[in-house]
């Protein structure tokens, strides 16, 4: 009977399937029991998580000359959000404790020179969250705003232009071939002169922050934010502007939230690409020199993943593919740095003590 020994390790421990169940079903309740407090902290500042997710439209909104804000088209659609955002922020919080269970579970299977990179996960875990959270919220998610908000924008202005049927019934009409309509039925139209109609001048002073001690009243425009504000009863209203465009996009709050959530989490859960990496070359899976040979296809299978993880735009995929690709590269470093043990020596337990 051959036995599976090595030079420098004990022999590995064996484990029944109840076994098995069991420390599997610990490290479920050790995951759900990390999932709550983060679940209660992101309940507790829900509305500043929502208005936060909110912050980049904003920006890209003020950069395009376009209203403010988002809106809700359902009663109860303020306080899904509200739930949807504390779930899904609690979740990316507590990624990298689930990742470290997970791996628990799994290194109850390997040697004990395998089972130190444990604690090597759950800091490299946290880490790329965070890169990927800042990354989703400064540079992806911005990006993909500026490009499909700016596309829905960037319709010329019509100008004075009538549509076709318009200009068919005014030609018809003027040749007599409609006849007018009866009296009383619509006030005949004077066309007037606009430069002999005298119009009151009005001048809105232009600033870029709002004054510190307005009068009651007092109006000014701020730029580039394009708000007309006014101090009225001890508060600053604003009216937001937005330059002539025959479409306006009217955004969905819900909406603008599920697309920031997905893209994040999409981000957060690509970023991990290092960390899985390395995992597979410690358990010997794969190495580091088989993986260089197939740079080609893993840049394009970080083109295909960008793909998925974003809105499909052009930008957005090339913007996450790059970093995507230097992952695959850092984690290749992490795999030639966390090689494998050495593989191990079969004796056969029937020779071992026969003399030589």
């Amino acid at each position: 009977m051959a036995a599976r020994q090595s030079n420098s390790d004990p022999p590995l421990k064996t484990m029944s399937l109840t076994a098995h169940l069991d420390e599997l079903r610990r490290r479920l309740v050790y995951g759900l029991l990390g999932l709550l407090p983060a679940l209660l902290l992101c309940l507790w500042q829900g509305r500043t998580l929502v208005v936060w997710m909110q912050l980049p439209l904003f920006g890209v909104q003020d950069f395009l000359g376009l209203p403010r804000g988002a809106y809700f088209f359902s009663p109860i659609s303020a306080f899904t959000i509200y739930i949807k955002v504390a779930l899904v922020c609690s979740i990316i919080i507590t990624l990298p404790w689930m990742l470290f269970q997970l791996w628990r579970f799994i290194s109850e299977g390997l040697y004990p020179n395998e089972r130190h990179s444990v604690r090597m996960v759950a800091p490299i875990s946290a880490a790329l969250m965070v890169l990927g959270v800042l990354f989703s919220f400064f540079v992806l998610v911005p990006i993909s705003l500026l490009f499909l908000l700016g596309w829905s924008a960037g319709y010329p202005d019509p100008g004075d232009a009538q549509p076709a049927l318009r200009q068919i019934i005014d030609t018809a009409g003027r040749s007599g071939a409609i006849p007018p309509p009866a009296d009383g039925a619509r006030p005949e139209r004077e066309d007037v002169d606009p430069a002999t109609v005298p119009t009151p001048t009005l001048h809105v002073p232009v600033l870029h922050r709002d004054p510190e001690a307005p009068a009651d009243g007092e109006i000014w425009l701020v730029m580039p934010e394009g708000q007309l504000r006014t101090f009225v009863g001890g508060q600053v209203l604003s009216l937001s502007t937005s330059r002539t465009s025959p479409f306006s996009p009217l955004l969905g709050a819900g909406e603008m939230i599920s697309f920031t959530l997905m893209v994040t989490f999409g981000v957060v859960l690509g970023f991990q690409l290092p960390l899985v990496m390395m995992l597979l070359g410690r358990i010997g899976v794969v190495t580091a020199d088989k993986l260089k040979r197939f740079r080609r296809y893993a840049a394009l299978a970080c083109c295909v993943l960008a793909a998925l993880l974003t809105p499909a735009d052009p930008i957005s995929m090339v913007v996450l593919a790059v970093p995507l690709y230097l992952l695959f590269e850092f984690g290749l470093l992490l795999m030639r740095r966390s090689k494998p043990p050495e593989e191990p020596v079969e004796v056969d337990s029937a020779n071992e003590d026969r003399p030589s």
